[in-house]
């Protein structure tokens, strides 16, 4: 339980610093779709698409996303993760961190996610990138491990 409380102590920490590190730049709305397998190879993260949508006309529509897990509870019910997102168009990327709650619905086979999403750091044109924001979303096909799921992010975000 004392690393969940520093986590979330270390989240707002960020949070803070992303918006006041960013405060001279003007904020924009972004919202990012994304689609993610979770049935992959051995040894293999879930990976998955994205669109992104505010930064503006052609900055990194689309793109992958690779995730590594950071900590869990014991039940799994919140998990923290980082995800990488790697533009198609090879123009840069960035990573976020996620905190996110798992709710299952076993009748269902589904699984609702919610939480947070804060950007750690960009490369390339996205190397300025700041920003935090929600996230939700569902997993399906969970009879017991999910298969794969679709969220949405909604953030506001400085580029520069």
């Amino acid at each position: 339980m004392k690393r969940a409380g520093f986590l979330a102590i270390a989240m707002a920490a960020t949070v803070l610093g992303a918006a006041t590190a960013a405060s001279a730049s003007p904020a924009v709305p972004i919202a990012l779709s994304e689609s993610i397998d979770f049935v992959r190879p051995p040894g293999e993260p879930p990976a998955g698409t994205f669109t992104l949508t505010g930064l503006g006309p052609g900055v990194c529509p689309s793109g992958i996303s690779v995730d590594s897990l950071v900590s869990f509870n014991q039940d799994f019910t919140r998990i923290v993760i980082e995800r990488r997102y790697i533009c198609a168009d090879g123009a840069g990327g960035f990573s976020a961190l996620q905190v996110l709650n798992l709710d299952g619905d076993p009748a269902a086979q589904t699984e609702s996610v919610s939480g947070t999403w804060v950007i750690r750091d960009g490369f390339g044109a996205l190397a300025q990138l700041h920003g935090a924001g929600r996230t939700q979303g569902v997993n399906v096909e969970c009879n017991p491990r999910c298969t794969s799921g679709t969220s949405t992010v909604e953030a506001v975000a400085h580029l520069n």
